[in-house]
């Protein structure tokens, strides 16, 4: 498991000296999705658009009211926060490239379905409780449209207020899952709820 910290030298040395690792990585160049390192330097300088509209927009440094005012003119709707500096997005094709152009903009990323994927769904060796978390402006009917169809679940509120799916499937099924436009997250049932309460919260 990764865990991607603002920090320094002396604890870097410290980490290391417990016999874990540590590496030192430049603020503007790598995000992290869900224990993946990102390369923005593997980033396309032109994306192309995707079909759901999707994509994570990283940025040169931390969003300030007057870029976030800026995507908001080209029709940029924010949806999660991904450290370090980017956000996962819907951003409108006809805009993609007037926001991927834009001097405080790092990158644009489109969003594939193994960014939804948790580490511990992609470690599964067969069916367990899964529960899928949809982006904020999707419905209870949205949801319910993206899983497999002989599957009989109901979509709930959890204690943040935060909806959810819930189902027993394997990494297959949660791939599937990932696959929709409407889902953000798909994680094992025990463990998702404190991560998506915290990505909502930033």
């Amino acid at each position: 498991t990764a865990v991607l910290v603002e920090t320094n030298r002396v604890v870097i040395d410290r980490v290391d000296s417990l016999g874990l690792y540590a590496v030192e990585i430049p603020t503007n160049r790598y995000i992290l999705r869900e224990s993946m390192f990102i390369d923005l330097a593997q980033a396309p300088r032109r994306p192309e658009a995707t079909a759901s509209g999707i994509y994570i927009l990283a940025l040169k440094g931390p969003a300030s009211e007057v870029w976030m005012e800026a995507l908001e003119r080209l029709g940029v709707r924010v949806e999660f926060f991904v450290p370090n500096y980017a956000y996962v997005s819907r951003i409108p094709s006809d805009s993609l490239f007037a926001v991927a152009s834009s001097p405080f903009v790092m990158a644009v990323l489109p969003w594939i379905p193994e960014y939804a994927l948790s580490h511990e769904v992609k470690q599964l060796a067969g069916p367990t409780a899964l529960r899928a978390y949809p982006f904020p402006d999707s419905t209870a009917e949205d949801v319910i449209s993206s899983l497999p169809r002989d599957e009989v679940v109901d979509v709930v509120w959890d204690d943040h207020g935060i909806m959810y799916t819930e189902l027993v499937g394997d990494r297959a099924t949660a791939l599937l899952l990932a696959e929709s436009p409407d889902i953000y997250l798909v994680d094992v049932a025990h463990e998702a709820v404190a991560s998506v309460a915290n990505d909502q919260a930033r």
